[in-house]
């Protein structure tokens, strides 16, 4: 059988989660962890690319042995392709993420999947699918802790399109607890909550800095930032995550 039938063969295991041809191959030689061009997936990778690029909608509880075969046959998991893409970029950067594509994101994150890996144009799974408009990727990325934050080659980073999908959820307050530093905003995103804190830098923009709320260092800082969300009424800041032992004195 010639390479290229090779290709598509496995490009067929990964849509039928076939692992039984997948071992078949790889007793034949095949290898997956080479890089190769699935033509009609439009997709360049390992094993787990192709896996990635075609499960984002079929994604079942029993593909994860599919998952896990690649893995244990060594596909890596945090590969990058010609263009720096790993398998958890192509999973996200769909537009159509369903139920079952967030289940994939969750399976690669639990077998290694680098949240932050950058391809080569700094983007970060969260990049892709910003920029993909997949709001149900971008909030799978921000509930198993991807950074907001960071900025691709272009300055581009995911807070704004974060925060104008947040604004439902967002309470805007103003705490300085440092000279120079503000907390400014508190939302709910996805199954967690966030704070911005801005810096003030003259004659440039905010910097600004996005957290998960319970991963504050700071804890009296989020003491204060807690107290002020208890006294708003009607905040739409309706799961706070408080950590163990923080009491929180309202005056």
């Amino acid at each position: 059988m010639s390479n290229q039938a090779m290709i598509e063969q496995l490009s067929r295991a990964c849509s039928n989660g076939n692992i039984e041809a997948v071992e078949a191959m790889v007793q034949n030689g095949f290898s997956l962890s080479q890089l190769y061009d699935f033509k009609e997936r439009h997709v360049h990778g390992n094993a787990l690319h192709a896996f990635a690029a075609v499960q984002h909608t079929s994604y079942e509880l029993n593909d994860v042995k599919l998952l896990e075969c690649f893995i244990r046959h060594g596909a890596g998991i945090n590969t990058p392709n010609k263009d720096g893409l790993t398998p958890l970029h192509v999973a996200v950067g769909v537009d159509d993420l369903t139920d079952a594509g967030v289940a994939l994101v969750h399976d690669l994150h639990r077998h290694g999947a680098e949240l932050d890996a950058r391809d080569k144009l700094g983007r970060t799974p969260l990049h892709v699918a910003m920029t993909a408009g997949n709001i149900k990727a971008f909030k799978a990325l921000c509930d198993l802790g991807a950074r907001l934050d960071i900025v691709d080659k272009q300055g581009n980073s995911c807070t704004e399109f974060w925060k104008s999908q947040s604004h439902e959820s967002v309470t805007r307050i103003s705490i300085e607890p440092t000279a120079g530093y503000r907390l400014t905003e508190i939302f709910n995103f996805g199954n967690r909550s966030y704070y911005c804190m801005a810096q003030n830098v003259r004659t440039k923009a905010e910097a600004i800095t996005v957290m998960p709320l319970d991963q504050m260092a700071d804890t009296e800082l989020m003491s204060r930032a807690l107290t002020v969300l208890d006294r708003e009424q009607g905040s739409s800041v309706a799961k706070v995550v408080r950590k163990p032992g923080l009491k929180v004195k309202v005056s």
